[in-house]
């Protein structure tokens, strides 16, 4: 009987092992998608540079994320072989970027070495996933040295810049089918040969609710990548069913848990599980409304695909580290403990090591020529892109709820650097313009003291909203607080409105609430009236949209920052939401 059960903890224990280097694997592949997101923003930034000097030469436009020139150093590079130092031991900002990528290389090579991995379709799809990378990391450097070199300065028709652009962009593609391949190969080594053992029932009855989750973004991901957004908002309701019954689900699955009453205890399942949950209003969720075609020199698949990317990466994030807690021994190598330490604060010490999921990578393609042209017609008259970019802008809002729409603009004197306000003067009414005689607007101007502009008009009255909206001036300092109060106050006078209100507050940066108002805001994410906030700047304090977020976690709606949305666009994608 000793005997088996030895051969069987043995085997378990061989199992794990095997499992833990497949996770180095993957471990390695996530470091592989920050260098592809890195060279994905850079190559955007590139093509941007690109258009822009093919019309005419913008020196100022080329730019990339690293600087080839600076000098780091931080400890020993001798264990990397990729990296050259110089006589001082430094390396360039260059290498530096991949010093985690080649740490991953590293621990997942001595993984392999040690544990004898000899699954042949596995080491065959690693070798073929690293000659995409290197490729992508090849190309990846001619771009910087293109760009730090000032090569665009003896670029005639920039046609090295084409080059180094047409170089790089099947190599997206590329990484992608090595991706998916590498992983499909470590899946399906781990489902025929290292499926876990029964021990850990609960922990594994959990990841099965949130591979519910995972499996639809999984599908989600492969639409989108074959340029069907058709199921948006399908997926999108399916998902927050799955939210709202798995969130419910910790205490039946994970009460019996070690560490259950622990609750600030981040290595705990039960803290994992609730972190996977707690994350997907701030990050996923927001995929439904996100439909702006934010970078116009791409292709529209690639934008809406790369617009998943991010918010897909951030769940795997929270999915993996369910997956750690089942692994008692990483958890404590990684927290430092002593395995008898870990047993005493209530970590797991008998493994059962569960499979890890990897990040994916971003797409890229540029829109054709003949795509930018679609819009001319044949016809001596061509037709005007903005014509035809504001008729698409009026069909979608054609399809919407009728809406009635609250805005406290923000006019104290800030707002008079660069022209914000006149900027959202201009934003306010195209977004008006465009809509119907259903759709409804009022406007509250709050500086040291609100005071109604517009009180529940028909946003077919486009005379007497342009008159009001022209009127507003900078003053005074910024006092939102009553604003917020005003705003409530003139929704609740208005009554039944057959259509979706919503109070959006337009300002330029942090302004302090009291108390009361605070408490207002929160009792009235539950009214059913749609709160959105739009900070004009690109670099807010992180206090103002750190309350902001946690707050429309408790209704609907989001925070919205000019670092990756346009003012107009911003408004049109508010107003042409499909709640």
């Amino acid at each position: 009987m000793m005997v088996l059960l030895s051969g069987l903890l043995f085997a378990q224990n061989k199992r794990n092992v095997t499992v833990r280097t497949l996770n180095t694997v993957i471990d390695y592949m996530d470091e592989a998608s920050r260098i592809n997101q890195l060279v994905y923003f850079d190559l955007l930034n590139f093509s941007q540079a690109y258009l822009v000097n093919i019309k005419k030469r913008s020196p100022n436009y080329w730019y990339s994320k690293i600087s080839a020139t600076a000098r780091l150093k931080s400890g020993s590079y001798a264990e990397f072989p990729q990296i050259k130092t110089d006589k001082e031991g430094f390396i360039n900002d260059y290498d530096a970027t991949f010093v985690p990528l080649y740490r991953a290389k590293n621990v997942m090579d001595a993984g392999i070495r040690s544990n004898k991995l000899n699954n042949p379709a596995v080491l065959s799809a690693l070798r073929a996933f690293d000659v995409q990378l290197d490729s992508m990391v090849n190309a990846f450097k001619e771009l910087v040295t293109y760009i730090h070199q000032k090569k665009f300065d003896n670029d005639d028709g920039f046609i090295q810049a084409q080059k180094i652009i047409d170089r790089l962009t099947p190599l997206f593609d590329g990484y992608k089918k090595a991706s998916d391949h590498l992983y499909q190969a470590i899946e399906n080594y781990y489902t025929t040969a290292l499926k876990p053992a029964a021990t850990q029932a609960l922990i594994q009855t959990a990841q099965k609710e949130l591979l519910q989750s995972v499996n639809l973004l999984e599908q989600w991901e492969q639409q989108l990548y074959a340029d069907d957004d058709g199921l948006r908002l399908q997926n999108d309701s399916q998902l927050r069913a799955l939210y709202e019954e798995g969130k419910q689900k910790d205490s039946l699955y994970l009460s019996n848990t070690y560490g259950y009453n622990y609750l600030s205890h981040g290595a705990f399942p039960h803290s994992r599980y609730k972190m996977f949950y707690s994350n997907m209003p701030s990050t996923i969720f927001w995929f439904k409304t996100d439909t702006v075609y934010h970078n116009k020199q791409l292709q529209r698949g690639v934008n809406n695909y790369n617009a998943f990317v991010n918010r897909y990466n951030w769940m795997i994030h929270y999915y993996n580290r369910f997956i750690e807690s089942a692994d008692g021994l990483a958890i404590s190598n990684t927290l430092e403990y002593s395995m008898k330490m870990a047993a005493d604060v209530g970590l797991d010490t008998a493994q059962n090591v569960l499979l890890k999921k990897p990040r994916i990578g971003y797409r890229f393609g540029l829109v054709q020529p003949s795509e930018t042209e679609a819009a001319v017609t044949q016809t001596e008259k061509p037709v005007r892109i903005d014509t035809v970019m504001r008729t698409a802008a009026a069909t979608r809002l054609q399809q919407v709820q009728p809406n009635h729409t609250v805005y406290l603009l923000d006019v104290s004197n800030s707002m008079l650097e660069q022209d914000r306000l006149d900027s959202l003067k201009k934003a306010i009414l195209y977004l008006v313009s465009l809509q119907r005689e259903v759709d409804r607007i009022s406007v509250i101007e709050f500086a040291r003291k609100p005071e109604v502009i517009l009180d529940f008009i028909a946003c077919n009255n486009l005379p007497l909203i342009t008159n009001k909206i022209n009127r507003l001036q900078t003053k005074d300092a910024t006092n939102a607080g009553e604003a917020i109060v005003k705003g409530y106050e003139l929704i609740d006078s208005i009554g039944f409105y057959a259509g979706v209100t919503k109070l959006m507050i337009i300002t330029d940066g942090a302004f302090e609430m009291d108390k009361a108002t605070r408490k207002l805001l929160e009792a009235k994410q539950k009214s059913g009236v749609i709160l959105s906030i739009l900070l004009l700047t690109k670099y807010p304090q992180s206090s103002t949209t750190g309350y902001f977020n946690k707050l429309i976690r408790k209704g609907r709606a989001q925070v919205y920052t000019l670092e990756q949305n346009s003012l107009q666009e911003v408004l049109l994608q508010e107003a042409g939401t499909i709640w």
